[in-house]
């Protein structure tokens, strides 16, 4: 009995030796391994890519039920910071448990597609972004959308057919936005702006396509003194009342 007690603790000692090893080189060495022979490094089910000295993209590697709030983190490689500096596209298309995420403020660009059809997407925190791709929030769950200034670009389709999307503000950076952007948001009403003169616009930005159905009745919240001129632009014409504020 007493030999099978010894043999089963010298047992758990080797694999706790085994345990620290493996840890130490899957947080050390085998981590560099992994870029160098995959291209890629995982870690708390993210993919990152190396963009650069120093520099990672992400894209999410697994979906999991668990994370329906994202904070991506400082990823550290044989000791040494490494700056995650973007996504890449389409990093969490049709995650289905999503809900949050706050984008760090190195982040200058959402990809295209990047969260295509993330239909519980309600909140996202993007405090430096300055460009907004194609489809980037297609299908999405907004209900309340304030984007923030510093953002200079929407792109086309990109927050097409979010049917929960009810109130829109667009900052006094914007400088376009592109086709079909708000398309089919069939719940959108109030649309408020920040800017004193029109922006470029593309094709059918906020338009309704549902079939036979009437178009949504729809509301800009202008700057004081700059109606008239929304009221002359072809693009900003779509609105049925333009009231200042």
């Amino acid at each position: 009995m007493k030999r099978i007690l010894t043999f089963i603790i010298l047992f758990a000692f080797a694999l706790n030796i085994f345990a620290q090893v493996s840890s130490r080189i899957s947080t050390r060495t085998g981590v560099v391994n992994q870029l160098k022979t995959f291209g890629r490094v995982t870690y708390q089910g993210i993919n990152y890519y190396p963009a650069g000295k120093d520099s990672l993209l992400l894209q999410r590697d697994i979906i999991n039920k668990a994370d329906s709030v994202i904070l991506i983190p400082e990823l550290r490689i044989d000791g040494k910071p490494h700056i995650i500096s973007g996504f890449k596209p389409s990093a969490f298309e049709r995650d289905l448990y999503l809900k949050y995420i706050r984008i760090p403020e190195n982040f200058t660009t959402v990809s295209n597609s990047c969260f295509y059809e993330c239909h519980r997407l309600a909140e996202c925190e993007m405090p430096s972004i300055k460009q907004i791709l194609g489809y980037a929030f297609f299908r999405t769950g907004f209900s309340r959308l304030v984007l923030h200034e510093g953002l200079e670009y929407i792109g086309n389709n990109a927050y097409q057919e979010c049917s929960q999307l009810e109130y829109l503000e667009l900052p006094g950076t914007l400088k376009s936005i592109g086709d079909n952007a708000f398309l089919g948001c069939e719940h959108l009403d109030t649309v408020k702006v920040n800017f004193s003169q029109p922006i470029e616009l593309g094709s059918d930005v906020f338009w309704l396509y549902r079939p036979n159905a009437e178009r949504k009745r729809k509301t800009l919240l202008v700057p004081a003194g700059s109606k008239a001129a929304f009221e002359a632009h072809k693009e900003w014409q779509l609105f049925q009342s333009i009231i200042e504020y």
